[in-house]
């Protein structure tokens, strides 16, 4: 059996335009393809390149933003600084209060504003809120939660 006949019957194409891998998959969901005895290669990646040839380093980033989805018109060529920007665009990233090691919260962030307004040191800040003086001068300059 060819590469490309091992890879499409690991694939259901699902009514929403979707194709899901049903083999493997890492633990973030994305698919893995043996392409040869103990050479695994990302399935979505493999698929693009079943139909369009080598991408080399190019990411493979989802416009459905499914881990799983192998259809290559699902599936668009950037930089990985355009992986992240289309994640952020989309607010599919964790930030802020929704970070699961998050400390503050966004009234938290409000507060230490204010007190920084007022006069209190940085330093000061951070020792009540429990993080670092150059995380409350981040957030002051409001290069962190800047939406709070």
């Amino acid at each position: 059996m060819s590469i490309e006949e091992r890879f499409w019957a690991k694939v259901e194409k699902r009514s929403d335009g979707c194709w899901e891998w049903t083999a493997c998959r890492n633990e973030a969901g994305y698919g893995k393809f043996s392409v040869a005895r103990g050479v695994w290669r990302l399935a979505h990646r493999v698929a693009v390149e079943l139909v369009t040839g080598p991408i080399g380093d190019q990411a493979a980033c989802h416009r459905c933003d499914r881990p799983w989805c192998v259809n290559p018109e699902h599936i668009f060529l950037g930089t990985q600084t355009d992986n992240h920007a289309d994640m952020v665009a989309k607010r599919r990233h964790t930030v802020e209060e929704t970070h699961p090691q998050a400390r503050l919260t966004a009234d938290d962030a409000r507060a230490i504003r204010g007190a920084a307004a007022r006069g209190e040191s940085h330093g000061s800040i951070g020792d009540r809120f429990g993080v670092s003086r150059s995380n409350v001068s981040l957030i002051v300059a409001r290069r962190r939660w800047a939406h709070a």
